[in-house]
Protein backbone atom coordinates (compact mmCIF):
# COMPACT_ATOMS: atom_id res chain seq x y z
CA UNK A 1 0.00 0.00 0.00
CA UNK A 2 1.74 3.00 -1.38
CA UNK A 3 0.45 6.37 0.47
CA UNK A 4 1.27 10.14 -0.82
CA UNK A 5 0.54 11.82 2.08
CA UNK A 6 -0.08 15.38 0.89
CA UNK A 7 -2.44 13.86 -1.65
CA UNK A 8 -1.73 16.94 -4.48
CA UNK A 9 -2.07 19.83 -2.32
CA UNK A 10 1.53 20.76 -2.26
CA UNK A 11 2.99 21.91 -5.14
CA UNK A 12 3.44 18.68 -7.73
CA UNK A 13 5.28 20.51 -10.47
CA UNK A 14 8.05 23.36 -10.58
CA UNK A 15 6.75 26.14 -12.91
CA UNK A 16 10.59 27.68 -12.64
CA UNK A 17 11.47 25.94 -15.98
CA UNK A 18 14.04 28.22 -17.63
CA UNK A 19 17.98 27.86 -17.27
CA UNK A 20 18.54 31.63 -16.25
CA UNK A 21 16.63 34.71 -15.89
CA UNK A 22 17.18 38.14 -16.88
CA UNK A 23 14.29 39.90 -15.25
CA UNK A 24 12.56 39.50 -11.37
CA UNK A 25 10.53 36.36 -10.26
CA UNK A 26 6.96 37.92 -8.69
CA UNK A 27 5.14 35.85 -6.60
CA UNK A 28 2.79 38.96 -6.25
CA UNK A 29 3.07 38.43 -2.45
CA UNK A 30 5.36 36.60 0.13
CA UNK A 31 3.45 33.09 1.05
CA UNK A 32 4.00 30.32 3.51
CA UNK A 33 2.26 26.90 2.74
CA UNK A 34 1.64 24.55 6.10
CA UNK A 35 0.58 20.93 5.80
CA UNK A 36 -0.51 18.75 9.21
CA UNK A 37 -1.72 14.96 8.07
CA UNK A 38 -2.62 12.08 10.46
CA UNK A 39 -2.39 8.46 9.23
CA UNK A 40 -3.68 5.84 11.17
CA UNK A 41 -1.63 2.55 10.17
CA UNK A 42 -4.88 0.26 8.75
CA UNK A 43 -5.09 -3.09 10.51
CA UNK A 44 -3.06 -6.01 8.67
CA UNK A 45 -0.06 -3.71 8.01
CA UNK A 46 3.10 -2.38 9.21
CA UNK A 47 4.76 0.77 7.67
CA UNK A 48 7.83 -0.01 5.97
CA UNK A 49 8.97 3.14 4.48
CA UNK A 50 8.47 6.65 5.94
CA UNK A 51 10.57 9.67 3.88
CA UNK A 52 13.70 11.20 5.84
CA UNK A 53 12.60 15.31 8.13
CA UNK A 54 13.99 18.01 5.63
CA UNK A 55 14.41 21.42 7.44
CA UNK A 56 16.16 24.29 5.34
CA UNK A 57 15.77 28.00 6.18
CA UNK A 58 17.37 30.84 4.62
CA UNK A 59 16.83 34.55 3.76
CA UNK A 60 15.12 33.92 0.90
CA UNK A 61 12.90 31.07 1.95
CA UNK A 62 12.46 28.27 4.52
CA UNK A 63 11.18 24.47 4.15
CA UNK A 64 10.25 22.24 6.99
CA UNK A 65 9.34 18.51 6.88
CA UNK A 66 8.97 15.91 9.34
CA UNK A 67 7.50 12.60 10.42
CA UNK A 68 6.61 10.98 13.51
CA UNK A 69 5.17 7.74 14.06
CA UNK A 70 3.88 5.83 17.13
CA UNK A 71 0.98 4.05 18.76
CA UNK A 72 0.17 3.12 14.90
CA UNK A 73 -0.01 6.65 13.84
CA UNK A 74 1.83 8.53 11.65
CA UNK A 75 2.15 12.51 11.97
CA UNK A 76 3.51 14.33 8.87
CA UNK A 77 4.05 18.22 9.73
CA UNK A 78 5.48 20.16 6.50
CA UNK A 79 5.86 23.90 5.79
CA UNK A 80 7.26 25.87 3.26
CA UNK A 81 7.63 29.90 2.82
CA UNK A 82 8.91 31.90 0.48
CA UNK A 83 9.58 35.19 2.55
CA UNK A 84 9.71 38.30 -0.56
CA UNK A 85 6.99 38.98 -2.77
CA UNK A 86 9.56 39.43 -5.51
CA UNK A 87 12.59 37.59 -6.14
CA UNK A 88 16.14 39.59 -8.48
CA UNK A 89 17.03 37.43 -11.27
CA UNK A 90 20.32 36.73 -9.12
CA UNK A 91 18.20 34.69 -6.69
CA UNK A 92 16.41 32.97 -9.61
CA UNK A 93 18.86 29.69 -9.67
CA UNK A 94 17.91 29.52 -5.69
CA UNK A 95 14.59 29.76 -6.11
CA UNK A 96 14.71 27.17 -8.70
CA UNK A 97 16.16 24.92 -6.69
CA UNK A 98 14.19 25.90 -3.11
CA UNK A 99 11.38 24.58 -5.38
CA UNK A 100 12.37 21.84 -6.81
CA UNK A 101 13.01 20.55 -3.33
CA UNK A 102 9.56 21.30 -2.46
CA UNK A 103 8.18 18.95 -5.42
CA UNK A 104 10.07 16.41 -4.45
CA UNK A 105 10.30 16.18 -0.80
CA UNK A 106 6.34 16.86 -0.38
CA UNK A 107 5.37 14.44 -3.14
CA UNK A 108 7.05 11.55 -1.10
CA UNK A 109 5.12 8.66 -0.31
CA UNK A 110 5.09 6.15 2.83
CA UNK A 111 4.81 2.82 1.91
CA UNK A 112 2.71 0.12 4.07
CA UNK A 113 3.36 -3.86 3.50
CA UNK A 114 1.00 -6.39 4.82
CA UNK A 115 1.81 -8.76 7.48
Amino acid sequence: LIVTPFLDLAITKNRLTQEKRNYPVDFIYSFAERFDVTIAVPDGYKITTIPDPYKMANDLAEISLGYSAENGIIKINGMYAFKKPVYNPHEYARIKTYLNTIVKKFNEQLVFEKL
